[in-house]
């Protein structure tokens, strides 16, 4: 029967959205594991994140020495680890995170067991082949040519620098040097100075059966200890004085890139939910305010958005954009009138209503896979979510007035913000 196209499927609310427990256990050698069984297709991921990342150890480093664990181990040539990866039709990654490193295999379940041994090995032992590592520098020098070829990448570089200050590590601009002077031998202390079982998290999730998560649960346990681990090291924010604006100079591009940043509450504040559904007001989705006017209705930009972005050691509200180097001045102007309607017009009525919708859309996707929900729950140890955030943000939803909206805006959008602009 060909479906009526003619007339809309009707709309309902989600019901209880609940987020499944894990479980956790610790194992003999100390590594943390998590693990949730569900969903309805054979598949699965595994991650296994010590702790230790670009804030501790220098992006370069450790986006390199990542790399280079899933290129060859000491018993697989490059050439074998390639065909054991594609014959089993995986996907094995290296994670480079602010203060943490991880190592993330997505793989049909029953292929699973055949690529454990491999993991390990890249874990416990890689082998860093000098050749092979530069043309990994040669790619990712000739990466970052690129990327400093893009103005929003190098407003979003000075931006980091404003609302972090410029001596933290999250604020540092990574250069052709840190990738330039890389040896085997600096990636190997890198890797040994990360791999300590009780420095480490794993997270497995998907549809496995019981001899499965054994089978994981045994190569975990044989991950040895080749350093004392790596601390997580949470360097206070220092931002620049309010108001700030810092220009990056680029002439060879005909677009400028607007980010700004505004320093703000943690993310175990109680307001920091509604100020995040607040942000997501002016700039998290496509109905937007910022979209709404600065791209829909004015052509300014083919794109703006607007986040709440937490850190360990932080939060900042960051709004980014792209534009006509003669439009920049307007696009500024722009949005310091929608951070001023915010609080003194919030959304209200069917705007209000399509914030509600989209906020609980986009809870209820995390629920559609075990490695949505799995992500949920590394994203408390990663960027410290608390434990029932998402409950937290179902009740703060349904909870969503105008006024909140207009409290958010008046106590934290503030118009001293943090301004980088690239290109103009």
């Amino acid at each position: 029967m060909t479906p009526d196209r003619t007339t809309p499927p009707p709309v309902r609310p989600f019901g209880e959205l609940t987020m499944p427990p894990e479980t956790i256990e610790t194992l003999d050698n100390g590594i943390t594991f998590h693990h949730l069984r569900g969903g309805d297709q054979p598949v699965c991921s595994l991650t296994i994140a010590f702790d230790g990342g670009i804030s501790e150890l220098g992006e370069a480093d450790v986006r390199t020495m990542l790399s280079m664990l899933t290129e060859q181990t000491a018993h697989h040539t490059a050439d074998d680890v390639s065909k054991i990866i594609d014959f089993n039709g995986a996907r094995i990654s290296g994670q480079a995170m602010s203060h943490h490193s991880a190592l993330k295999t997505v793989t049909l379940t029953k292929n699973l067991p055949d690529l454990l041994p491999l993991i390990g090995e890249m874990i416990a032992e890689p082998a860093f082949d000098a050749a092979r590592l530069e043309v990994a520098k040669a790619k990712a020098i000739s990466n970052l040519q690129t990327a400093h070829m893009d103005t929003s990448v190098l407003a979003d570089e000075a931006a980091a620098q404003l609302v972090w200050g410029e001596n933290n590590p999250l604020a540092r601009i990574t250069t052709e040097d840190d990738y330039a002077v890389l040896s085997p031998s600096a990636l190997a202390d890198v890797h040994r100075r990360i791999v300590a079982p009780s420095h480490a998290h794993a997270y497995f999730s998907g549809l496995f059966s019981d001899s499965t998560l054994e089978t994981v649960r045994h190569t975990l346990a044989a991950i040895p200890a080749l350093g004392a681990g790596t601390d997580v090291m949470l360097v206070p924010a220092t931002p620049a004085p309010p108001g700030t604006v810092r220009e990056v100079a680029f002439d060879k591009s005909l677009q400028s890139a607007i980010s700004i940043a505004i320093p703000t509450i943690h993310r175990s504040h109680p307001d920091y939910i509604p100020l995040r559904l607040t942000v997501m007001a002016l700039g998290g989705y496509f109905g937007s305010r910022l979209m709404t006017n600065i791209r829909e209705e004015k052509g300014l930009t083919y794109g703006i958005n607007a986040a709440l972005l937490g850190e360990l050691q932080g939060s900042f509200i960051g709004i980014s954009a792209k534009c006509d180097r003669r439009f920049t001045d307007t696009v500024l102007h722009e949005i310091s009138e929608e951070l001023r309607k915010l609080a003194s017009d919030p959304p209200a009525g069917e705007e209000l209503e399509r914030l509600r919708i989209y906020a609980s859309t986009s809870l209820a996707k995390i629920l559609d896979t075990p490695s949505g929900c799995m992500q949920y729950y590394q994203n408390i140890r990663f960027t410290g979510t608390p434990a029932d955030y998402f409950r937290q943000q179902l009740r703060h939803i349904d909870a969503l007035t105008p006024d909140v909206i207009s409290e958010m805006a008046k106590k934290y959008l503030s118009f001293s913000y943090l301004t980088a602009i690239a290109g103009r």
